[in-house]
């Protein structure tokens, strides 16, 4: 897939184009929104790796890279549960599945709705 290469090669703008364009062709192709929200969770998972990697000293840089790491996870729910609720596959639906029953337990404490989220996608996952 095209965003999955652009992507890689770091060049993120083009690759959500690509990932959104192949569900304008087509709006229950879950893999473009799965692409999407892998994108930004992989960015999170690098923005966390470079703010681990600061010196103590460097704390209000730790801090920015905090409120990035926030917004960039954020940004993985929306296309996350696009492929989770438009997929007829049940593989597909239980990755996506985790993936938001982890983002959705980051930011459980900012509202109910976020708790209750959480907690429809772990009973999801434990098949209930």
């Amino acid at each position: 897939m095209e965003g999955n290469i652009l992507s890689q090669l770091n060049r993120y703008d083009d690759a959500v184009a690509a990932y959104r364009k192949a569900n304008e062709v087509d709006e229950n192709y879950e893999m473009g929104f799965y692409g999407e929200g892998s994108m930004y969770y992989n960015q999170a998972l690098a923005i966390q790796e470079e703010a681990e990697a600061l010196p103590y000293s460097e704390y209000k840089k730790y801090d920015e890279l905090q409120e990035k790491l926030a917004a960039t996870l954020k940004s993985a729910i929306p296309p996350f549960e696009k492929a989770f609720n438009v997929s007829k596959n049940n593989d597909v639906k239980q990755v996506c599945a985790d993936y938001l029953k982890r983002l959705y337990f980051i930011f459980r404490s900012e509202s109910p709705e976020n708790q209750a989220k959480h907690e429809f996608y772990d009973a999801f996952l434990k098949g209930e």
